[in-house]
C-alpha cells in the first residue's frame, strides 16, 4: 500500500480529499495529514510517503517551497499540487519541481483518480526498474567472481 501526505491549511479541504476516493481501491493510505508546509516536513522527516498532495498557498511554507525540501529529503516523491490559482508563475515552476500534475480547487474526483493511476502506475515502473538493476548487477557480480575463481577471467581484466 503506498502512503500519501495530505498537505492543506483549510481542514474542509483536507476532509473533503479524503471523502473525495475510494483511497483504498488505488491502494493508497492517507498516511499523514498537515495544516501547514513546516507540519509536514516534520511528518517527511518521520515517515516515508510516496505520494504528496500539497496545497500551493499556505502560511509558515507554501507548496513550492516545501516540494523542494521533500525533494532533498526523498527524490523519488510523486507530487500532485491542489491551487485555488490558475496562475501562470505557480504552475511554471511546480512544473520545473517535477509535479505530476497542477489541479484547481475544487477538485474533480475523476481528475484526481486519473492522476493518481498515472502515479501509481510511474512508482511501479520504477520500483520495476530498480530490481531489475540490483539483479543484473546481482548477475554481473557472480559472473565475474566465477570467471575469475575459475581462471576463466585475470585482474588485467576486470
Amino acid at each position: 500500500m503506498y502512503k500519501a501526505l495530505l498537505v492543506d491549511d483549510e481542514p474542509r479541504i483536507v476532509n473533503g480529499l479524503r471523502e473525495l476516493l475510494q483511497w483504498e481501491e488505488f491502494g493508497i493510505e492517507i498516511a499523514g495529514v498537515a495544516g501547514s508546509g513546516a507540519e509536514a516536513l516534520q511528518l517527511f522527516e518521520k515517515m516515508t510517503f510516496s505520494i504528496l498532495i500539497t496545497d500551493i498557498s499556505m502560511p509558515e511554507m507554501n507548496g513550492l517551497e516545501l516540494i523542494r525540501r521533500v525533494k532533498q529529503i526523498d527524490g523519488a516523491v510523486k507530487t500532485i499540487v491542489l491551487s485555488g490559482y490558475d496562475d501562470f508563475n505557480y504552475v511554471k515552476e511546480a512544473t520545473r519541481l517535477g509535479i505530476e500534475n497542477y489541479l484547481l480547487k475544487p477538485v474533480v474526483s475523476d481528475e484526481l483518480a486519473s492522476t493518481l493511476l498515472s502515479v501509481i502506475e510511474k512508482i511501479n515502473q520504477e520500483t520495476e526498474r530498480q530490481i531489475q538493476i540490483r539483479s543484473d548487477a546481482h548477475i554481473l557480480k557472480n559472473n565475474i567472481l566465477n570467471r575469475w575463481m575459475t581462471n576463466h577471467i585475470s585482474y588485467g581484466n576486470l
